[in-house]
């Protein structure tokens, strides 16, 4: 696939979910974000994938600097914002198989290692 036809679908992708998301407040929502994954277009799951590997890899990387304070930047605790990567992570893998779900879920179970503490493998 040639970067422009990735640029083309990923910006289609974007335009679209900012148009079906405009508005929606996660917290307080009738359908948890989570659960919206299983009927999206796949289009929307590209773009939740892609950013979802972002946010991961941007909490690994500082959690190598910051260590366990990292979890206080989050508005919920550690164990649930790791559920919700986990979750988010498994739905992502189930619709869209494939190289980018693959290395968020990779990403996601180094969080998960690191959060166990030392010795887990």
């Amino acid at each position: 696939m040639s970067t422009v036809a990735l640029s083309g679908r990923f910006d289609c992708a974007l335009v679209y979910a900012t148009h079906v998301h405009a508005g929606q407040v996660r917290k307080g929502a009738e359908i948890p974000y989570v659960a919206h994954l299983e009927v999206v277009a796949e289009s929307v799951l590209l773009v939740s994938a892609a950013d979802k590997l972002h946010n991961a890899r941007a909490i690994l990387l500082d959690y190598g600097t910051v260590g366990e304070e990292i979890w206080d930047r989050f508005k919920v605790s550690r164990d649930e914002t790791l559920w919700y990567y986990r979750r988010v992570s498994e739905i992502l893998t189930k619709r869209l198989p494939g190289p980018l779900t693959r290395e968020l879920a990779d990403t996601v179970a180094r969080l998960d290692e690191l959060a166990a503490g030392p010795g887990v493998q």
